[in-house]
Formats: C-alpha cells, sequence, structure tokens
C-alpha cells in the first residue's frame, strides 16, 4: 500500500511540475504581449516608453525595436530576493521588443525578472517573474496599445 501510494504521489508531482512549466509563458517566450495594427516601430516604442516611464520604470537600454526598463524591487521582492545583511537592493528588470508578423501588425511582447546585483556584471542572479505576476505587464501593454488609439 506505502508502494502505491509513493508511485501516486511521484506521479501527481511529474505532473504537476511538468504543467507549471507548460503555462508558465506565452508560446513567444514573453510574459505579456499584444498585437499593434498600423504602427511604425518609432512610434510603438515612444508609447511604450510613455507607459513604463509613468508607472516608475527607467529607461536603462533603448534600440530601435527593444528597450530595457528598470525600477527598484518592493519591498516583498527585496525579502524574497535581495540580503538584507548586506543591505542588497532588487532591481525589476523589463526588456519589452517589438516582432513585426507583417508590414501591418506587430506583437510588442515583454519579459521581467528580479534581478540582484544589478550594477555588479559578475555577481548579478536573474529571477523570472512568473505568470501569476503577469497581470501589471499585460496592462501596462495594452496602455500602449490604448496610447496608440486601439
Amino acid at each position: 500500500m506505502k508502494l502505491i501510494f509513493a508511485a501516486l504521489a511521484g506521479l501527481l508531482l511529474l505532473l504537476v511540475g511538468s504543467g507549471c512549466q507548460s503555462f508558465s509563458k506565452l508560446p513567444s517566450g514573453n510574459l505579456a504581449e499584444v498585437t499593434i495594427l498600423n504602427q511604425p516601430d518609432a512610434a510603438i516604442m515612444q508609447a511604450t516608453t510613455n507607459v513604463f516611464v509613468s508607472h516608475g520604470f527607467s529607461v536603462a537600454n533603448q534600440a530601435a525595436d527593444q528597450c530595457t526598463f528598470r525600477r527598484p524591487g518592493t519591498r516583498a521582492d527585496n525579502i524574497a530576493y535581495g540580503n538584507s545583511l548586506f543591505d542588497e537592493k532588487v532591481t525589476l528588470q523589463v526588456v519589452v521588443q517589438i516582432d513585426r508578423l507583417d508590414a501591418q501588425s506587430a506583437v510588442l511582447g515583454c519579459k521581467a525578472n528580479l534581478v540582484q546585483e544589478a550594477n555588479d556584471p559578475f555577481f548579478s542572479d536573474s529571477h523570472p517573474v512568473g505568470r501569476f505576476s503577469r497581470s501589471p505587464y499585460e496592462e501596462m501593454l495594452k496602455d500602449v496599445k490604448t496610447q496608440l488609439g486601439q
């Protein structure tokens, strides 16, 4: 009886573990994304910058089709991923990218990570934001779409 219970528990753990991975991200690998129609990349990137800056992010790096935004992590982020002994803070880093589907449509998608030691490339450590925390990013991308009149 213990063997059957152990086998069932192991099977359940395997199914739950693999199931979470398959639903953790969109097929594109983005945490969140929206499709934008009939807008040039420059207009999409300008609207994206406006929205993210209005939500407390600063621009860390920008190109024609991609932008990296950063802001300090929350207190909960610092408790979970920081180091209070050394007063190490966590930075929320979001990479937003435009992927053209065709001349009239583009996918605006983002990936978000909590980064420890963001200013030290040698000791930096990154933790992806999980799917249960995706709603703020979905809302910001929808705000970008709204700013573009869609």
